[in-house]
């Protein structure tokens, strides 16, 4: 993006300076630059028609190979930093692979066997299989992600999958004391892809070389239990303990790095963006929640920009909707709202002057349903400026915020839990 962004600066200075002529708005001269003797235009308006076109398309055509040549350069960068990094995860663990004994070797092999099994277990639904080879924690959250995945009308696919490289990070012998937790780094190269379940049709597809995951297994002296995966991706100055800590309590389950393949892509924060492509998803919280799957998690469409951070808490309803926003004033938004949206008023005065109520035609009802007195002051009560928007099956309740809080991840549970009552139904 930031290149996309360097190419049209170029493009529109150059293109500023190829047509030439007029008065620019923050000069009070009445005329323009008079460049002597070149054509590029001369006097008060320098109009279009003295646009030299094919300097301006040489020019045009300069600024593209420019910016597919920064492109082209980040990305052997980036494969550069991975081969780096994978040599020195090598190096490191050289020794330890050099010398393995029988018990490692057989732990390498066990956990490789899992984690194929695993990719295509998940690619194919298969909840009776997982069962067999993870402990009854992460089967619980398994099943959990895969029926968020599936609510949103999608199969996870991993394909074409390889494995270069495997290192057990966690010493294991003999007088290791049982059942103890192993970890094992994953290097491979594999497709990941998205399908529509009732069309069949390709949503998402990304192969990439040298991947790296940890894999964290359950090891009683004679088998292995999946326990966990850990991406290499995650961004660690967003993760929080504390809401890991939070959905312990609550008997929710946490995931540092996950949630992108169930994001929505209809939406105020979601619709404009290639989230499923570029979308940075952090402290993903997932659980039931009076009966309802319910997701929470730290989300921005476009991470290099510091201003687009949310905290976003997520729910599927039965019905379906064409559209209901609940937009806090006070949140100052950089979206556009649907121009066939109405805007109503609710007769709580104090919380019409705080939030602004839009709905499509056939969905007013359901927007006065939803905001009733007691769910007006859950929202009017709350520490941030919350807004929430009713899209198809899926609501959605979200803050801007850089770095969320387990107390904000509380009251975000509370809010979706009473949205969800009123539009169950």
């Amino acid at each position: 993006m930031k290149e996309l962004h360097i190419l049209f600066t170029i493009i529109t200075s150059l293109f500023g300076f190829a047509g030439g002529g007029g008065s620019d708005s923050d000069f009070d001269s009445g005329g323009s630059f008079d460049f002597s003797g070149d054509s590029y235009g001369h006097g008060g308006g320098g109009g279009i028609e003295n646009i030299d076109w094919s300097h301006l398309f040489l020019i045009f055509v300069v600024s593209i190979v420019f910016s597919v040549t920064i492109l082209y350069i980040e990305d052997i960068s980036r494969r550069h930093r991975n081969r780096k990094e994978l040599l020195e995860l090598r190096k490191k663990y050289s020794a330890m692979d050099q010398n393995s004994t029988e018990q490692e070797r057989w732990i390498h092999a066990e956990a490789e066997r899992i984690f194929k099994q695993y990719q295509q277990d998940w690619s194919d639904y298969n909840l009776d299989s997982i069962r067999g080879y993870t402990t009854d924690r992460y089967f619980q959250h398994a099943c959990l992600m895969l029926e968020a995945v599936d609510q949103m009308n999608r199969r996870n696919v991993v394909s074409d999958l390889s494995v270069a490289k495997t290192t057990l990070n966690t010493q294991v012998n003999s007088e290791t004391k049982l059942p103890a937790v192993v970890q094992l780094i994953f290097c491979f190269n594999g497709t990941d892809g998205l399908v529509a379940v009732d069309t069949k049709k390709k949503i998402f597809s990304n192969y990439a070389r040298g991947m790296m995951e940890y894999w964290n297994y359950v090891y009683d002296g004679g088998s292995l239990k999946l326990d966990g995966i850990t991406q290499s991706t995650e961004s660690t100055p967003h993760l929080v303990e504390s809401i890991a800590e939070f959905a312990k309590e609550n008997n929710l389950f946490y995931s540092a790095d996950w949630g992108r393949l169930a994001l929505p892509t209809k939406g105020l924060i979601f619709e404009n963006y290639d989230v499923l492509a570029d979308a940075d998803v952090n402290n993903h919280v997932i659980g039931k929640w009076n009966n309802c799957l319910v997701q929470i998690y730290t989300y921005s469409p476009w991470p290099s920009d510091p201003n687009l951070y949310y905290i976003v808490g997520q729910i599927i309803v039965p019905k379906t909707y064409e559209g209901v926003i609940v937009e806090a004033k006070k949140a100052k938004l950089r979206v556009t709202r649907p121009k066939d949206y109405g805007k109503y008023d609710m007769e709580w005065g104090e919380f019409t002057r705080r939030y602004k109520v839009y709905a499509a035609s056939k969905d007013a009802l359901p927007a006065f349903e939803l905001l009733d007195p007691t769910f007006m002051e859950k929202l009017y009560e709350r520490n941030l400026p919350y807004n929430l928007e009713v899209k198809g099956n899926c609501i959605y309740i979200f803050a801007k915020v850089r770095n969320a809080k387990k107390e904000d991840y509380a009251e975000l549970l509370n809010v979706l839990s009473e949205a969800f009552g009123k539009l169950k139904m």
